[in-house]
């Protein structure tokens, strides 16, 4: 219980031994002068209306009126002199600072007190104008106690900055946000979060904003729908935390930050056209999805997090979205999400940093993550325990992208630790990476590993279909399914050289290298009889072994160590080196030649 002050009814005068002043005399008058020669007037009443006569008398240390104790009221700040019965003075003050104490005077209008801030170049102003820069939605009878929905919208539709004190407060109707900020952040401990709570009951949104407006922030807030995912749309797709769709196109920034949003249909909804808007320390907790923004350009999520619920992100058609430290985690997305986060039509998408735990991505044409008609980069993607699965004649993949996206991904790592993307499925085909259509993915420094565990009938670290492609920069990968194109930028290694169709005698020794950049190949082959001989006749001895299809005939060239050049051979499209003639020799060749490929 909160301690009392007991205060004394009415002001209450002394003798110098402390003993109630008795028959003592009350001089009241202006600040600053003697108020026995410059009295002020004084009255028995707040209302001004009933004049005291000085000196006012005292009995038993009370100022009296007819005999009667009671108290005493000015207009105007005062000087106080106090004598006993026999003239000595007991008490003064040339400038009484009692004025709103209510001890010796009441009833000032705050509009008339002055205040004026602390340093140079400060202008003076009304403690009533300097309250009001703020509103507190207890300055309306929000109290924690009850429906404070009225109460918090009234505060609200004042147009000032609303602080929320420390209460548990309950809406049964959406509060609607004008441009003003809105503070929250007292220190809850059934949360355990510097968060005021906001409980709603009924299926509706908690912060909605005002036809037109959408320039506000909202900061230090944990909005409380439950303690579950929703699964009926019919009793709860309306419960949304922040809820804004008015198709504004002006600037916005919009600004929402230290927010937990639980138990909602959706934690953030936001269809507007706006820009410069700013998520920053966005909790969802077990909504069905976190995070929807569709429209407008340059939005911003930092440090947010999705954990629990079918969705975590979904983004379309956002200009320059981006996405700093962000994650979602323990996503189960079903075939009406398709996808456990998705980004469609978002040009210049930049995701910064992103965490993947302990999400279940089970079903057939199911992803963790999609990318629709998008162009982006996305670095410092890490994921942990994850499971994937399917069966007989489905296929799940960890990342799809598809219809054109041109994605970069890189220092990502889709299982922190060997065993962390698991495939639990009993079937079908599984993948880490889809590029299907016409999609480019481009993968520096990256870890991309297949799926491990399960029976899959067949798995894969990168896969492709059509004429998409996937260039693999640096990156650790297995099990990857050739389609068009599936390279790193440079690549360089050794090919087996088999002789088809030489006249040979001895046990020659053939060396084979070649250096890839992009989608050009060049081979060298060293054929060195080894103390026996080697024969060549024209369009029928071929070098076998070439790595890479060419996908156009090309020319190569020969050359020893006796006569520097021998003449000039053709590639074929099946992939063999036609030399030239030369008689059968004990000197050592060298072919070389260049192609295409993809």
């Amino acid at each position: 219980m909160t301690a009392l002050s007991i205060q004394p009814p009415f002001p209450t005068f002394s003798e110098a031994d402390g003993s109630p002043l008795e028959d003592g005399y009350i001089w009241i008058g202006t600040a600053n002068l003697n108020p026995i020669t410059t009295p002020i007037s004084v009255y028995w009443d707040a209302a001004l209306t009933l004049p005291a006569a000085q000196p006012i008398r005292t009995q038993g240390g009370y100022p009296v009126n007819s005999g009667t104790p009671a108290r005493l009221y000015v207009n105007s700040d005062y000087s106080i002199q106090v004598q006993n019965s026999k003239g000595s003075v007991v008490y003064s003050a040339p400038a009484a600072t009692e004025r709103l104490s209510d001890v010796v005077v009441t009833g000032i209008d705050s509009s008339e007190v002055s205040f004026i801030q602390a340093g140079t170049g400060a202008v003076a102003t009304t403690v009533q104008a300097k309250l009001r820069e703020t509103v507190s939605v207890a300055d309306f009878g929000a109290d924690g106690v009850g429906d404070d929905t009225a109460a918090i919208q009234a505060a609200l539709d004042t147009g000032a900055d609303v602080i929320f004190p420390a209460a548990s407060y309950t809406i049964t109707a959406p509060l609607q946000v004008g441009s003003q900020r809105l503070f929250g952040g007292v220190v809850s401990k059934a949360i355990n979060r510097a968060q005021t709570i906001i409980n709603i009951a009924g299926n509706h949104a908690c912060f909605i904003n005002k036809s037109g407006e959408i320039s506000f922030e909202i900061d230090g807030f944990y909005i409380n729908f439950g303690a579950t995912v929703p699964t009926n749309a019919g009793t709860s797709s309306n419960k949304i935390g922040f809820y804004f769709t008015t198709n504004t196109l002006w600037p916005a920034f919009a600004k929402i930050s230290n927010c937990t949003v639980r138990g909602a249909w959706e934690a953030y909804y936001d269809n507007t056209g706006t820009y410069q808007s700013i998520l920053e320390r966005v909790f969802s907790l077990d909504c069905r999805r976190a995070f929807y923004k569709q429209n407008g350009t340059t939005i911003k999520f930092d440090t947010c997090m999705a954990q629990g619920g079918k969705q975590g992100f979904y983004i379309k058609d956002v200009l320059s979205p981006t996405l700093v430290n962000v994650a979602a985690d323990q996503i189960t997305p079903t075939v009406t999400e398709n996808t456990a986060n998705y980004f469609e039509g978002c040009r210049s998408l930049t995701i910064a940093g992103w965490d993947a735990e302990s999400n279940v991505i089970s079903g057939d044409a199911l992803s963790y993550m999609r990318f629709v008609t998008s162009i982006g980069t996305i670095t410092g993607f890490v994921g942990y325990l994850n499971t994937m699965s399917c069966s007989a004649g489905q296929e799940v993949y960890f990342i799809k992208a598809d219809q054109g996206c041109r994605l970069h991904f890189a220092g990502c790592r889709t299982a922190r630790n060997v065993g962390d993307l698991l495939f639990t499925g009993t079937g079908g085909n599984i993948a880490t990476i889809l590029a299907y259509d016409t999609t480019s993915v481009i993968l520096t420094a990256c870890d991309f590993a297949a799926p491990t565990g399960g029976t899959p009938t067949v798995r894969y670290s990168g896969l492709t279909g059509l004429v998409s492609s996937i260039n693999f920069s640096q990156s650790n990968l297995d099990s990857v399914k050739v389609g068009t194109t599936e390279l790193s930028d440079t690549e360089y290694g050794s090919w087996n050289v088999g002789l088809n169709s030489y006249t040979v005698t001895g046990t020659p020794v053939l060396t084979g290298r070649y250096v890839r950049v992009g989608k050009q190949v060049t081979c060298w082959a060293d054929l060195n009889p080894n103390g026996g001989t080697i024969a060549s006749t024209a369009n029928t001895s071929a070098l076998s072994g070439v790595p890479f299809t060419p996908t156009a005939r090309t020319t190569c060239t020969v050359s020893d160590d006796a006569t520097a050049n021998t003449g000039v051979g053709i590639v074929s499209l099946a992939g063999l080196a036609y030399t030239p003639s030369w008689t059968a020799s004990s000197v050592r060749k060298t072919v070389q030649f260049s192609y295409y490929i993809g």
